[in-house]
């Protein structure tokens, strides 16, 4: 809640100015303002931690980063669980340059997990109302009302900001996400209304388009309607490299495919694996100058009303659902294997040029229907079907058409793996597409690899080496000068050639992710020599830091062939990094022990104190202000559904001073049920201060509840509260009237609006009726009488004239 130390791991959160701060969301936050209250100083370059922990729904507006200088909004201490019946996860509005990213750890690779979101209709991350410039990465969502992740503002006539040419959703970058079992979208990025929606009320509204949509590295599983879904994006859009598998299994018509280009979106498509969609592969409804290549597309709807070729659905349908920019399509380099229907389908409103280049399509499903269905198609009109000729130019070169898998000479399709095998009909068969920028394939690997370009989405290799290593993970993340770091991570030969020598594993230590002279050798090994596809776990790997290293972010490097003695195909996946923290050698440490209530037990209502031991025992001073927290709970682990009885700020404790805290005045809420309750402590609720130990901030008191046999009843009887006071011997006397319902003790207070005490008076022995007490204050002025009785707590205002 206040800035804690900076701890930013530079390869996820980006560079950060030296200025940046840091703050922290507890898990008993539910909304975070930027623009007033705890957050309203988070500016630019600053990071907002989420306190790791199960938590409810979090709601992040009016935060604005900068260009190059995003707020950073990520995981603090652990995984982040989101679990809620509201009707989002995480909602993020009227936000700019925002990056959000789960930082993976030990046992998790998503930092931040929305594993359910129970409201009807509700999304597990959203960025809208005039959100722009955000990032979110390595974030996993299941079980939600609808969509996974959804990304943009909806027109309003009542807020002009929203509509078309007032507002621009800049640079969306959704990657490294797992996206998984939710019946909507897993991912809904952009108006689906490009042309117009009609809004009861304000009749047909132009929604906001979007520029700059980068959407890549994710895995989209087991989603109720299309698994990715990007509309109204008119410039610079990028959808690559996606796994996208189970898609649609609502087979809710109109919401079935992998993949959709929307109205309005230009976009390059590529590198994506969709595999067993009960739709369409990749529907294209978007703006000319789309292309589409190196995808690989497998059974495309063939669990979707098998028995019935009449509902159709295909490898990839094109449509013009814009009708602006009416330029080309391309189609290039991809693999399709056993759609439902078409391969390929060209509908008729498409009426300027589709070229399909170099595709290789193989035993569409609706081959025996043409062939069979007494009309002028053939069986051949299933591998790139055009529906109406005359007003379609289409372009067809290069492509491979075959009715079995086994004519196609992939290498292993039982295994869906459609690389071309050696001797394969594909191999060097297409034409040369380097004029279009096509000169890698669906691996990364350049083509051509022989005299020509190999037809689908795989360039044909072999007798090669690929090494590679990934997956790198560190314990403690965040360590100490000369602790010891243990990694674990996985390596293996991607080829299909053996390595038959020895090779050097080099392990650095670096303050960037690069190698250089200036870095410190930590290991140099001769690793093992890898098989062909062979893959080795690794764990235990253990490396003691330097005790003169200095704190902030630094990197382990691995290079595996360090020294490049072994020629392979790939050289960039050979060098994996992992970042770790390194706190100062001197830290403070919190704690609190011996805690202790008084009386031990109660009834609703009634009143009581606590005592506790609390301290710094580290070698630093805390230097921030922090929050304490008091609550009532049922059992002896804090949630946000305990009763809250105090939350103070506490002033900073010097390296090893320790105190006694007594506390008092907390009531037990009427509500509490009789039985055995527990009062917990925590020492920097907040989680400002970064501690050598944070397992000792709590401390646990057991406390029983009775039910109270009857409640005291206090009527003040003076009135109104102002009096002419007596002055005596430089002081005021004031006599206040009271009564009560039965003989109880009472405590009477009497200060100042600063707080100040200035009469006290305990163990006030009270009987049935009316009381009278007389009161000396100071000076004339404004103070606050309060009393407390057993079960019951008054206090009013009065005026000394």
């Amino acid at each position: 809640m206040k800035q804690i130390l900076s701890i930013l791991l530079t390869i996820l959160l980006g560079t950060v100015a030296l200025s940046a701060q840091t703050w922290l969301i507890t898990t008993a936050d539910q909304v975070a303002d930027g623009s007033s209250g705890t957050f309203a100083g988070v500016g630019p370059g600053d990071t907002v931690w989420l306190s790791a922990g199960v938590r409810d729904c979090l709601l992040l507006k009016n935060f604005h980063g900068a260009p190059g200088q995003p707020v950073v909004f990520a995981n603090h201490g652990g995984q982040v669980i989101l679990d809620t019946d509201y009707h989002y996860g995480i909602d993020l509005r009227f936000s700019s340059h925002i990056k959000f990213v789960g930082i993976p750890g030990n046992g998790y690779d998503y930092g931040i997990f929305i594993r359910r979101v129970g409201g009807g209709g509700s999304v597990g991350l959203s960025a809208n109302n005039l959100s722009t410039n955000v990032e979110i990465s390595h974030v996993e969502i299941t079980q939600t009302g609808f969509a996974g992740l959804m990304a943009k503002t909806e027109p309003n006539c009542t807020y002009p900001a929203t509509l078309r040419g007032n507002f621009i959703q800049y640079n969306t970058r959704v990657h490294d996400c797992y996206i998984h079992d939710v019946p909507g979208e897993g991912m809904y990025i952009g108006s689906s209304f490009y042309n117009g929606q009609h809004i009861s009320g304000c009749g047909t509204l132009l929604p906001p388009v979007l520029e700059g949509v980068y959407v890549y590295h994710n895995r989209i599983e087991h989603t109720g309607y299309d698994g990715i879904q990007v509309s109204s994006a008119v410039k610079d859009c990028y959808i690559y490299d996606n796994y996208v598998k189970d898609c649609s299994y609502l087979q809710q018509t109109g919401q079935m495919s992998g993949i959709i280009i929307g109205g309005g979106t230009k976009a390059d498509c590529y590198a994506n694996t969709i595999i067993d969609p009960y739709g369409t592969g990749i529907l294209l409804f978007g703006k000319g100058g789309t292309r589409i290549f190196n995808n690989v597309i497998i059974r495309a709807a063939q669990r979707y009303a098998p028995g019935d070729p009449d509902k159709r659905e295909h490898g990839i349908f094109v449509s013009d659902k814009t009708g602006d920019a009416s330029t080309f399509y391309g189609i290039y380099q991809n693999t399709i294997i056993q759609s439902k229907s078409d391969g390929i389908r060209i509908n008729s409103d498409v009426h300027f040029r589709v070229e399909v280049f170099n595709n290789a399509i193989v035993d569409p499903g609706a081959y025996t229907v043409y062939e069979n269905d007494q009309t002028s198609r053939t069986g051949q009109d299933a591998f790139v079907f055009i529906t109406d000729p005359n007003v379609t130019p289409v372009v067809l070169s290069g492509n491979q058409y075959h009715r079995t898998l086994s004519s196609a000479g992939f290498v292993n399709p039982g295994a869906d793996d459609y690389r071309p095998d050696s001797g394969s009909p594909l191999i060097d068969a297409g034409i040369d597409l380097s004029a279009y920028g096509i000169v890698t394939d669906h691996d990364g690997f350049q083509r051509p690899n022989g005299s020509g370009y190999d037809v689908g989405a795989y360039e044909h290799y072999s007798d090669y080496v690929d090494l590679y290593i990934q997956n790198l993970s560190i314990t403690p993340q965040i360590a100490d000068p000369g602790e010891t770091l243990t990694v674990s991570g996985q390596a293996g030969n991607r080829g299909d050639l053996d390595v038959s020598t020895d090779y050097r594993l080099k392990v650095y230590l670096s303050d960037n992710i690069s190698v250089s002279e200036d870095d410190r050798l930590l290991e140099n090994r001769a690793y093992i020599r890898f098989a062909a596809g062979a893959t080795e776990n690794f764990s235990g790997y253990q490396y003691t830091l330097p005790d003169t290293i200095h704190t902030g972010t630094w990197y382990l490097l691995f290079f595996l062939d360090a020294d490049q003695s072994i020629p392979e195909i790939n050289e960039d996946n050979n060098l994996a990094w992992v970042p770790l923290t390194i706190l100062p050698a001197s830290y403070p440490d919190l704690y609190l022990r011996n805690l202790s209530v008084t009386p031990a037990f109660l009834s609703t209502g009634e009143t009581f104190s606590l005592s506790v031991v609390a301290g710094n025992r580290g070698n630093a001073p805390v230097e921030l202000y922090y929050e304490v927290m008091i609550a009532l709970s049922k059992d002896t682990i804090y949630s946000p559904d305990d009763f809250t009885l105090e939350r103070f700020d506490h002033n900073p404790y010097p390296a090893g001073y320790q105190e006694v805290l007594n506390r008092g005045g907390y009531r037990i809420p009427p509500e509490t049920s009789p039985g055995d309750w527990y009062l917990i402590m925590i020492m920097d609720f907040n989680r400002v201060v970064d501690e050598s130990d944070e397992t000792n901030n709590t401390a646990i008191a057991p406390l029983q509840v009775q039910t109270a046999a009857s409640v005291d009843e206090m009527n003040w009887l003076t009135e109104p509260f102002i009096f002419q006071g007596v002055r005596s011997l430089g002081s005021y006397s004031v006599g206040i009237d009271f009564r009560i319902r039965h003989e109880c003790h009472i405590m009477i207070r009497v200060s100042d609006l600063n707080g100040r005490v200035i009469v006290e008076q305990t163990d006030y022995q009270g009987s049935p009726g009316s009381m009278s007490i007389k009161v000396n204050l100071p000076a004339a002025g404004i103070y606050l009488i309060q009393a407390n009785s057993l079960n019951y707590r008054d206090s009013y205002k009065f005026v000394i004239l």
